[in-house]
């Protein structure tokens, strides 16, 4: 498990919390990556099974486990109150970690989506599915995203389409 891996302050007092990731063999002024997380760096080797590794990864997974108690908690509480967050992630829970239902159905629940794309004959008709699809999260023809614009990093910018070269 890669919690294990997670920094994790030796204190909780603040000002000796950077003490964990400090290199004061490194000088700052010499190499101030080294030094600002050179130690932390050094007691958590990229993991095998891992092509990169970093503080971002380590606190995603912390998460990740923290979300997963969570749910487990919340499904195992059988009193939760009707309605309440607890018993929405507890239902949540079930539904999605009930693997016995979920392949008896196959792809039943989706055959609305299917049906509805199955019926597109107009343009009208595409863009009301294309719209649809895009509210659920499907990327449909295209992404709609915004990143940070590369060439102006103080500026949001769409990405390149396909085959088309970004404008400068």
């Amino acid at each position: 498990m890669l919690v294990g891996a997670a920094p994790r302050a030796t204190t909780t007092d603040p000002e000796r919390y950077l003490a964990g990731f400090i290199d004061p063999s490194a000088k700052p002024g010499d190499d101030f990556f080294q030094y600002a997380v050179g130690k932390w760096l050094r007691e958590h080797p990229i993991p095998a099974n891992e092509r990169a590794w970093g503080i971002g990864r380590v606190v995603q997974e912390e998460t990740y486990q923290r979300l997963v108690g969570i749910s487990r908690t919340a499904a195992a509480n059988a009193h939760a109150t009707r309605g309440s967050n607890e018993q929405k992630i507890g239902d949540f829970w079930h539904a999605s970690m009930d693997t016995i239902t979920i392949a008896k159905q196959g792809i039943a629940p989706l055959r609305p989506e299917f049906a509805r794309i199955d019926s597109v004959r107009d343009r009208a008709s595409l863009l009301r599915t294309i719209g649809r699809l895009q509210y659920l999260g499907v990327g449909a023809l295209y992404g709609m995203y915004i990143f940070q614009d590369e060439k102006s990093s103080d500026r949001y910018a769409r990405p390149p389409l396909s085959g088309r070269p970004r404008a400068a």
